[in-house]
């Protein structure tokens, strides 16, 4: 028997069984769409009245997790059919540039070109593969704005970053990731995660990557003077400090902080991501003395607000107050994808209609999910490529420009891993 025979004979059961996968999990994500429409006949409920909310997000949070294993375990039975012979195997997995060389594949050059992936991974080569699960890619959207930033996300529930950072670090990377790595500290016990954002040069090649802004994000139940603990270990200046906890008295009902950090830059400003309701965000800001248009402002949140689940506004404070500029952050949902929310094709389609994002990127930007086995390993352990679109991030200087942002991210689990 041929070796083209032997390897169609080994194949062929895998490519079967990789179609009937897909199959169920296509169908499933017509029962996720069916559900979030409210049109699933027969489902909801003995009376065959409407979900309630939180129940009907519980259910389609359920189906799309399953549709998601569904492919994991497909996409791993077709690579096993068709294991890459045209090159060779990626085995060498020792820093992040190399993890992210796996997703080369899967870029496209109108959103992510191939001199941006090169000055990304010149970053990442100083940065072992332990350090992060996660990469969030940050893409300006007009077509003559190639410049890509980049963020690590730092989560001790996967990874080893906290610890490595704490060690080799320096500056205020190291003293936060070592307060926060102590067992019985204040930050141990109140932070979930981190994020390091980079942002990326491409005309120089920096012999060291980047001093990075962090951010962190408190555990659900955290004591919130953890806050103001944590952004004084990042160095920020003291009049901007000075102005967090009035910030925080001013919260409404429902209202908390998504994330907290300091700028990176010659001022190192305080920037708050505040989970607001939507009703409140302009009286919340008004009363922090913001002093923007009003009328613009209300014309945006109506907008953003109809075509996502959550709009987090990020706000930068100064030792003088509060800049005028403002970030919305455009979320949806338990990450949905856009194959199963619409609402990504029509906020990007508005974006594009206003100028703010290219259709090229547009384009590359709702093809970017997806789900792929690679024949590589970490500590012994198969790993999945999982790719994501995170969210559209509007920029608002009022009197002067609205612009927009889309991130990305490159995120590698283990293939059993159950989050």
């Amino acid at each position: 028997m041929t070796r083209d025979m032997t390897l169609l004979k080994t194949a062929t059961p895998f490519n079967e069984v990789s179609q009937q996968l897909e199959a169920i999990a296509s169908k499933i994500t017509d029962i996720a769409a069916q559900l979030e429409a409210g049109t699933l006949v027969g489902a909801p409920t003995p009376t065959n009245q409407p979900l309630p909310d939180v129940l009907r997000d519980r259910l389609l949070f359920n189906v799309v997790q399953m549709r998601d294993k569904l492919r994991e375990v497909s996409s791993a039975a077709y690579s096993q059919a068709h294991p890459h012979y045209d090159r060779p195997p990626i085995t060498q997995i020792d820093t992040l540039a190399a993890v992210f060389k796996a997703f080369d594949p899967y870029f496209d050059a109108a959103l992510t070109k191939a001199e941006v992936r090169k000055a990304l991974r010149r970053v990442l080569e100083q940065y072992p593969a332990e350090v992060s699960r996660s990469l969030l890619l940050e893409h300006r959207l007009k077509a003559d704005q190639p410049q890509v930033d980049l963020s690590l996300l730092l989560d001790p529930a996967l990874d080893r970053g906290r610890e490595w950072l704490a060690a080799n670090a320096s500056g205020v990377t190291r003293d936060f990731c070592a307060a926060w790595a102590e067992a019985e500290s204040l930050l141990n016990q109140a932070v979930e995660t981190a994020w390091l954002e980079i942002d990326i040069p491409l005309a120089v090649q920096p012999i060291t990557a980047p001093e990075p802004s962090v951010f962190f994000r408190l555990k659900e139940d955290a004591d919130q003077s953890a806050i103001e603990a944590g952004l004084k270990l990042l160095n920020p200046e003291a009049g901007a400090l000075r102005r967090v906890q009035a910030c925080l008295d001013a919260l409404p009902a429902g209202g908390s902080v998504r994330w907290a950090g300091v700028m990176a830059r010659k001022s190192r400003n305080v920037r708050l991501c505040l989970d607001l309701p939507k009703e409140s965000i302009k009286l919340y800001l008004q009363g922090l003395g913001w002093q923007g248009d009003a009328e613009q402002l209300d014309l945006l949140v109506a907008g953003f607000t109809k075509l996502t689940d959550l709009v987090i506004v990020a706000i930068e404070l100064t030792p003088a107050g509060m800049l005028n500029t403002l970030g919305f952050e455009c979320r949806y949902q338990f990450n949905r994808q856009p194959e199963i929310e619409p609402r990504w094709s029509a906020l990007l389609a508005m974006l594009v209609k206003a100028r703010l994002c290219s259709e090229e990127k547009q384009s590359a930007l709702l093809n970017w999910n997806g789900v792929f086995h690679e024949p590589f390993d970490i500590d012994g352990k198969a790993q999945i490529l999982v790719r994501n679109l995170s969210h559209v991030k509007i920029g608002f200087e009022p009197g002067v420009a609205v612009t927009a942002k889309a991130y990305i991210s490159c995120n590698v689990r283990d293939f059993k891993a159950t989050r």
